[in-house]
This record gives C-alpha cells, structure tokens and sequence, in this order.
C-alpha cells in the first residue's frame, strides 16, 4: 500500500494583502507615470507571490521579456519604474542592481501566511541567488530541490542559448483580445518554436516583435472574416508576413471616409463656382 504524500512545499502564495489607503511608493509611481505605474506595481506584487522564493532574477533576456509582457512595458519604461522603485526602497537597491527584484515589506506582509503553514518567511537572496532558507534544506527535500532546480536551469538554458522569450511572445499575444478571438493560441508547441527560432534571427522581427503583435492586433482586416487565413503560424511563416504587417500593408487605411469626404468637398467647390457665377441668380 502507497504512502499518500502531501502537497508539495512552495514558497509562493495565490494572494497577498491588497491595502485600500496607500503609502509613499504608489503616490510617487502615478505622479511620474500615471495609472501605467500603478498597474506596473501590481502586476509586479504578483509575479514576486507566485514566484518560488518570492523574488525574480530577471537577468537574462526571456525573464526580462516576459516581465515587460506581463506589464505592458517597454524596455525603458520598465527599467525607470524599476529605478525609481529601488529609490523609494520598496524594492532591494542592492539586488536591483544585480538584475534581482525583492520586496522585503512585501514578503514581511505574508507573515500570517507563513505562520499558518509553520515555516519562516523566505529570506532575501544572496547576490549569488541563494537565499539562507535553502541551505537549512536537508535530506530528501533537498535532493528534490536540486533535482527540479537542475531541471529549471536546463529549460532556461534552451531559452537562453537562443534568446527567444517563447512565454513572453505567448503571454503579449494572450493580452490582445482580437487577436485571441481570431486565434485562441494556446501554447507555443515544437513547430512553432522552430519558426520563431528562425524569424528570430532576423533582427526587424527580433526588434519589432511587440509592435507586430499589436499593428496585427488593431487591423480590421486581418483580424476580420476577409481574412481567414490569419494565425500566429501565418505571421511567422516566412520572413515575408511579418514584414508586411510591420510595414502598415494591413494598416487600417479608413479609405471610405476619405472618399466621402473628398467627393463632399468637390460638390461644394461645384456649388461655390456656380453661386459665383451668377448660377443662382434668376
């Protein structure tokens, strides 16, 4: 008969106290960036919960990627918020500095999580990025830790030897609701990876994957019925697709209105000369 086992231990959390009145921090982050560092600021408290250990390392370029996905950022936004975070102490200046976010008032904020589950808090990382919770792991749960922590580092290191941010590309394009309506993608599967791998060696898609994704996201055209044949797979086919999207090919050219704006402002120069010219005079 097999021993039943329990859940297994993280150190992440589902929630975390969301305060009404707020401090410093979020006040300083809406007056230099308005409700994009407020939503920045969030979005951040629930990565750093769901994170094992609570803090990310965002050193390398899929981590970095994929944070400024899941924040709607761009490259230097990004990093001023995260400068002017580090500034105001609310995230660790030091760890920042190595490319490591931690928020200890935030981790000191899961307290009565912790204490329900009669463990300690984690403790803040080392610059080498262990933290002195783990090195009291003995045993077997640390064999398991090594062996899932090997397993995470070898996945990383099939990302990093290519630079191709795979969850980021699939999280931004998740975020555009037009784009999901048309085409519900739901993971990036080996086929698709190997056309990214491709299209990312080319520097316009590499530089330019985000305002692809968003021009695509905004075109009636390839987000309407005229185009079936739309798909992620359609755009990174070819070194082609891609390029015509960035280009504004399918850009929403609005040629109706101009037309009926055009032919408006004919009939009246027509109206005009014949007043003119004595037209209306009988």
């Amino acid at each position: 008969m097999s021993k039943k086992t329990g859940r297994p231990k993280t150190n992440t959390v589902q929630y975390f106290p969301h305060v009404c009145k707020h401090g410093k921090t979020i006040f300083i982050l809406e007056q230099s960036f308005g409700n994009n560092g407020y939503a920045f600021w969030f979005k951040l408290l629930e990565m750093l919960g769901s994170a094992e250990g609570h803090y990310l390392d965002v050193s390398n370029i899929p981590d970095w990627e994929f944070l400024k996905a899941k924040t709607l950022t761009q490259d230097e936004e990004a990093k001023k918020m995260l400068d002017l975070l580090a500034n105001l102490d609310a995230i660790d200046d030091e760890l920042w500095g190595e490319k490591i976010i931690w928020s200890q008032n935030f981790v000191d904020n899961l307290g009565p999580v912790y204490s329900k589950r009669e463990r300690n808090l984690p403790e803040k990382p080392t610059i080498g990025g262990v933290t002195d919770t783990e090195t009291h792991k003995t045993g077997t749960e640390s064999t398991r830790s090594k062996v899932e922590e090997s397993k995470g580092k070898e996945r990383e290191g099939e990302q990093q030897k290519n630079n191709v941010p795979f969850d980021a590309i699939l999280d931004y394009w998740k975020q555009h609701k037009r784009l999901v309506d048309k085409c519900d993608m739901r993971a990036i599967t080996k086929q698709r990876k190997e056309k990214v791998k491709a299209r990312w060696q080319e520097q316009d898609f590499k530089n330019n994957w985000q305002s692809i994704v968003e021009k695509s996201n905004e075109s009636d055209f390839l987000t309407g019925p005229e185009f079936p044949g739309f798909s992620f797979d359609w755009l990174i086919k070819n070194d082609t697709n891609y390029m015509k999207v960035l280009e504004g090919k399918y850009d929403n050219k609005g040629t109706k209105t101009h037309s009926q704006s055009d032919k408006r402002i004919e009939m009246l120069k027509k109206q005009s000369a014949s007043y003119l010219n004595g037209g209306n005079n009988k």
